[in-house]
């Protein structure tokens, strides 16, 4: 039987470079990670390609806040198979503006209450009868456009 006898030095440079080696591959890791992700919202970028799914062309902008890391502003236009709010934009907590114009929506949805930033609803152009008595309920809302629907 043959031992190999190893000094306890050589013991611990051999796992002090495994923990480096370690630390390195971390790292990379981290820094591959950061590389390619997009820091919007999970949340906000599976309901985005949802819309553009469901929508394509008629999602026609949104804009990113990249300080705030999230997306702001969504604006559908042009589209009368649309006839409702998207629930997709339920995801978007941070909307300041929702523009859906000349679309065939005939109501404003409840949960139009869920965005406690919204300054800004353009419904012009949709085929809506009244305004909920709920849209008081949009502290910021100073912008509600109702051109050329049925109020």
């Amino acid at each position: 039987m043959i031992h190999n006898k190893t000094s306890i030095g050589a013991v611990q440079r051999k796992l002090a470079s495994a923990k480096y080696l370690y630390y390195f591959i971390i790292s990379v890791v981290i820094i591959l990670l950061i590389g390619c992700t997009n820091y919007m919202d999970m949340e906000e970028q599976e309901a985005l390609k949802k819309l553009k799914d469901n929508y394509g062309s008629s999602i026609y902008s949104y804009n990113y806040d990249s300080n705030r890391k999230h997306i702001i502003m969504i604006k559908i236009k042009d589209d009368l198979s649309i006839t409702k709010l998207p629930e997709e934009l339920r995801a978007f907590k941070k909307l300041e503006e929702i523009k859906i114009l000349n679309c065939n929506v005939t109501e404003v949805p409840e949960f139009i209450t869920e965005f406690p930033e919204l300054k800004a609803l353009w419904m012009e152009g949709n085929p809506i009868k009244e305004i909920p008595s709920f849209i008081t309920k949009c502290h910021k809302l100073n912008i509600l456009d109702i051109s050329s629907t049925e109020v």
